[in-house]
């Protein structure tokens, strides 16, 4: 009776396995952006005006999410991080181009006054340079 009982239990640990695997492979493949911060796309949806100030707002939780935005330049410009409930170094932000250095409190959203930017990229990192966000301005 044990002898054919091994093989069921054989498979039953295959299956979860795999299926596992797929689950895994398929997060992986769908979340944005990736360890690198790379962008599968980019997203301009996060790009309002408020009045006469364009708003780009961007989630800061275990990376920056888009961390890839194109918005007009010669418009008075806000960035607006909303920060998850993390802990990680996403929520602290440096924008070198701006001399903006901060940590953002988790749960919170911190509006950072970017002017009037001129046309080209404004890049910002969190404080260990794992996670990267450019907002292109056209």
């Amino acid at each position: 009776m044990k002898e054919t009982i091994k093989p069921f239990i054989v498979l039953g640990i295959v299956v979860a396995v795999v299926v596992g695997s797929l689950y895994a492979l398929v997060r992986w493949t769908n979340s944005t952006p990736n360890q690198q911060g790379t962008s599968v796309k980019t997203d301009t949806s996060v790009v309002t005006m408020e009045g006469d100030t364009q708003v780009v707002t961007i989630l800061a939780r275990g990376g920056y999410f888009p961390n890839k935005v194109s918005a007009k330049a010669g418009i008075n410009t806000v960035l607006r991080m909303k920060v998850g409930n993390s802990f990680d170094c996403s929520s602290s932000v440096r924008i070198d181009a701006i001399n903006y250095n901060q940590r953002l409190n988790p749960g919170e959203t911190t509006d950072i006054q970017l002017g009037v930017p001129s046309k080209g990229p404004l890049n910002g990192m969190c404080s260990m340079g794992m996670y990267g966000f450019e907002i292109d301005f056209i």
